[in-house]
């Protein structure tokens, strides 16, 4: 599996590309990835201060919305996994409280089905679907990608970049200073 640059962070970014990113075969359907991201520093403060890592996650996260192509049964797939772990891990959890409350020795046990739950849902995830992460302070990449679409991705990316400024380059910045009225190369004095 490759990692690849799609855009910058708190941007939304279709990606330009036909190819599935998990299986590399082309594709017309396409999934929109959302969520938020931290730096990779963040993730240190956990290892000093619990309330420290909240602080930073919440201050330094940055949303993305990222558009993919995506095989139809792969996301099928992933629905269908994600809604039987939710499911056995809720009912690990309500035979859990049904046990202790009857006064049963073992009452632990049922909480198996809730690691299986995490297990599954955590596999599910590696397996179908791919990593959003930020890089550094402003790219933000998409890791466990098919190489094929890792290679058309770049070859996509290229064409943007070389195509006229007035065309649309497939992202939009949250936070861009042009949205406001201030162009970037503009001093005020």
């Amino acid at each position: 599996m490759a990692t690849v640059v799609v855009g910058r962070v708190g941007t939304d970014v279709v990606v330009p590309s036909d190819v599935c990113v998990k299986s590399g075969v082309p594709t017309t359907h396409r999934v929109t990835l959302r969520g938020s991201t931290t730096p990779d520093w963040v993730i240190v403060l956990l290892v000093f201060t619990i309330i420290g890592w909240l602080f930073a996650s919440v201050m330094s996260s940055r949303k993305y919305r990222v558009d993919v192509p995506f095989q139809p049964y792969l996301d099928k797939q992933w629905r269908q996994l994600r809604d039987l772990a939710v499911v056995v891990g809720s009912i690990g959890v309500i035979a859990a409280v049904v046990a202790s409350l009857s006064g049963l020795d073992h009452a632990w046990v049922p909480l198996l089905l809730t690691v299986v739950a995490i297990v599954l849902g955590n596999v599910n995830s590696y397996r179908h679907l791919v990593g959003v992460q930020q890089r550094g302070p402003e790219t933000l990449v998409l890791t466990r990608v098919h190489p094929a679409a890792a290679e058309a991705i770049v070859r996509g990316r290229a064409l943007q970049s070389s195509s006229a400024p007035h065309q649309p380059t497939g992202e939009h910045r949250y936070d861009d200073q042009r949205s406001h009225g201030v162009q970037p190369d503009q001093h005020r004095g």
